[in-house]
């Protein structure tokens, strides 16, 4: 990127999350609480953004379409979650992810959203753009959450505990 100290980075960084063009996933615990000391996860609010780099220069690869389904499901669910209670993306806990004990990654964790009967735990949420082999993503949610959601590219399969839903749908159900 050009940046020879981290100060010019930070000032970017900082730029860019006041101006809503990137959001931040920290990680946290089951219960929604952050970890300190942790590394936290940087999104782009709007893919198009992800595509400005290979067109303005040809070395630059084109983006990953798993990493932009989860950049566009970050911007999704934390814009629901800063629907229900302002103020959630400002202050970066709209989302979070988790590590299991086992080292496995859960993109978008349980964190807290108020409910008509009080604060809830939203559902987790892993992103896996396939069209097949799903399923080891979905056993990592069951075993530390018991239930929740892998957002594919085209599988549909509401069988068993943790469903496997189309990452546009799932972006559609949570606008």
């Amino acid at each position: 990127m050009g940046y020879t100290d981290s100060s010019r980075l930070d000032v970017r960084l900082n730029r860019l999350t006041h101006s809503y063009a990137v959001l931040w996933c920290h990680q946290i615990d089951a219960d929604g609480n952050r970890k300190s000391g942790s590394q936290s996860k940087i999104y782009l609010a709007d893919c198009l953004l992800a595509w400005i780099g290979s067109r303005l220069r040809s070395a630059i690869a084109f983006p990953n379409f798993t990493r932009l389904t989860e950049a566009a499901l970050a911007a999704a669910i934390d814009r629901a979650v800063d629907d229900l209670k302002a103020g959630r993306w400002e202050s970066d806990d709209a989302i979070g992810y988790l590590r299991t004990g086992g080292g496995k990654e859960i993109d978008f964790s349980k964190v807290p959203i108020p409910s008509p009967s009080g604060v809830m735990l939203s559902v987790p949420i892993e992103t896996k753009w396939v069209t097949t082999g799903w399923r080891s993503e979905a056993k990592t949610i069951e075993g530390y959450f018991s239930s929740g959601v892998v957002a594919t590219r085209t599988v549909i399969d509401t069988t068993k505990p943790a469903w496997a839903i189309p990452a546009p749908i799932v972006d559609l159900l949570l606008q």
